[in-house]
C-alpha cells in the first residue's frame, strides 16, 4: 500500500513497465490530462473508496501482448515496484 505520506508530488512521479527487461511504456504522472485530486474527487462522487483500492485511468503508449513465460515488471517512482510471471 502506498499512503499520501510516502508521495511528495503525486504529479511527478516515472512511471515504468518491462516485458522480459525491455521498457515497454515509460512516462510520467505530470503527463495526465486530469490531476490525481480531480480523479480521486469524482470518483468519491458515484462510490466510496477503501484503503488497497487501486484507480485505473489509462495507459501510455507502448500497450502490447503479453504471453505465458513473460515477466512484467513495473514501477511508482522509487516508491513502489511489482514483478509478476506471466502464467496460464
Amino acid at each position: 500500500m502506498v499512503l499520501k505520506n510516502n508521495v511528495n508530488n503525486p504529479h511527478n512521479l516515472d512511471l515504468l513497465l518491462k516485458v522480459n527487461g525491455e521498457i515497454k511504456q515509460k512516462s510520467n504522472t505530470k503527463n495526465m490530462i486530469y490531476s490525481v485530486q480531480r480523479i480521486i474527487e469524482f470518483i468519491s462522487q458515484i462510490m466510496t473508496l477503501e484503503a488497497g483500492d487501486l484507480i485505473m485511468t489509462g495507459t501510455p503508449e507502448g500497450v502490447g501482448e503479453i504471453s505465458e513465460g513473460d515477466i512484467i515488471e513495473a514501477k511508482l517512482g522509487d516508491i513502489c515496484s511489482l514483478k509478476i510471471d506471466v502464467k496460464r
